[in-house]
């Protein structure tokens, strides 16, 4: 994968639905409050 368009490290990008669908995988954190806690860290390193 490239990098992103900043310059700042690879695109990353995954499909849970597999580990949904056989093996019952829930997410415990929702992706409202991930997406909050990079973006804190982020600006963090700023």
């Amino acid at each position: 994968p490239g990098p992103y368009p900043d310059g700042c490290g690879g695109w990353q990008q995954a499909d849970v639905r597999t580990a949904r669908d056989r093996l019952g995988w829930r997410a415990r954190i929702s992706l409202e409050e991930s997406l909050a806690d990079i973006w804190m860290e982020a600006a963090c390193r700023m």
